[in-house]
């Protein structure tokens, strides 16, 4: 099966893939499992730059206006593609954060927050089977383009990654009369391989 993805407007937001080789892409269509776009890299100022670099540092016009410059199209087979941006291996996350999964792990109260400890992976790379029941669950991530507060309001890019779980792991270290401690969480949570991310990180205008 291919996979075949509708990429938003340059109006709505800005979307990027990097290649194994290091190219940032400049994404206008993610189709038969190929991606096609313009090549960034002559942007950066060094290799170590990223797509989060460069919207930070040209702004979202500038780079709508690169991708539309006209510059011949590269194109890339997904399986060439990297993780679109540099990550690192500490990650905040969100438990019961919607409704319906407050109420299948009967938890009351609000979302809580834990650790995620491990180095991202790209999308199709193997994980590991480990000894228990694995879990996963396709989250929407939110990458800050810059240090936020606590009382600053969300907003970044979105990157999509597979929130893999050892749920044998947590069980045994959760704290069943108080699992909004967060405890067991990450255990279960952190082994290596356990959070593939996709192909494109896409940073809405604001």
């Amino acid at each position: 099966m291919t996979a075949t993805l509708s990429i938003a407007s340059l109006d709505e937001a800005l979307t990027f893939a990097r290649a194994l080789t290091g190219q940032i892409i400049g994404v206008l269509s993610y189709q038969d499992d190929q991606v096609t776009g313009v090549d960034l890299s002559a942007l950066t100022l060094s290799a170590a730059e990223d797509a989060v670099d460069l919207v930070n540092r040209l702004g979202h016009d500038a780079l709508s206006a690169a991708i539309q410059s006209g510059q011949p199209a590269v194109t890339f087979a997904v399986s060439e593609l990297d993780l679109p941006i540099k990550l690192t291996d500490a990650h905040i996350a969100v438990g019961t954060n919607y409704r319906e999964h407050a109420e299948e792990s009967a938890v009351v109260g609000s979302p809580f927050l834990f650790p995620k400890l491990v180095t991202p992976t790209a999308s199709r790379a193997v994980i590991p089977a480990g000894a228990g029941l694995l879990d996963f669950e396709a989250e929407l991530c939110l990458v800050p383009l810059r240090p936020l507060g606590l009382n600053d309001p969300a907003s970044g890019g979105l990157i999509l990654g597979n929130d893999v779980t050892d749920r044998a792991v947590l069980m045994r270290g959760v704290n069943l009369k108080d699992p909004q401690s967060g405890r067991g969480f990450t255990d279960g949570k952190s082994a290596p391989g356990y959070l593939p991310v996709g192909d494109l990180f896409v940073v809405p205008r604001v």
